[in-house]
């Protein structure tokens, strides 16, 4: 039978968030275009734009492609420190939890609120900052106080 440890939970809550930031990367790295979401919230499509100014168009693509690498670097950053020291109990590695969760999950909350209302992607959004929360309160007792 095996025995999942606090840290052990806590490292697969937080890798599901890493995937989804890694799946987000994918997304915009491969289509380098306008997800729904963006021709909702700007009322303009691809072509749109394209129409107004190629230029733009290449600009913007460029620019979404640039955060989808930033997401896959960034996610496989958080997967390396998820799955090893994190799980560990190193305290460091909890701090990296704590710091890219709040200059990472709480500021795309905060924008996708702007951009999408209620939106489904928003609820995804809500139900991953709670992940980390969780995450790093199962994890607080195993790092700083278990002797």
């Amino acid at each position: 039978m095996v025995i999942l440890k606090l840290l052990d939970i806590a490292s697969i809550l937080y890798a599901f968030d890493v995937v989804l930031v890694l799946l987000m990367g994918l997304l915009y790295l491969i289509t380098g275009t306008f997800q729904s979401y963006h021709i909702d919230f700007i009322g303009l499509t691809a072509t749109d734009v394209t129409a107004f100014n190629a230029n733009l168009m290449i600009l913007i693509s460029v620019y979404i492609r640039i955060i989808g690498v930033g997401n896959i670097s960034g996610g496989l950053a958080g997967l390396l420190i998820t799955l090893i020291p994190y799980r560990k109990g190193k305290k460091w590695a909890w701090f990296a939890v704590l710091i890219t969760g709040m200059v990472s999950i709480v500021p795309t909350l905060i924008i996708t609120n702007v951009v999408l209302g209620s939106h489904y992607l928003y609820m995804v959004f809500i139900f991953a900052m709670i992940i980390w929360i969780i995450s790093l309160a199962l994890s607080t007792y195993e790092i700083f106080f278990r002797k």
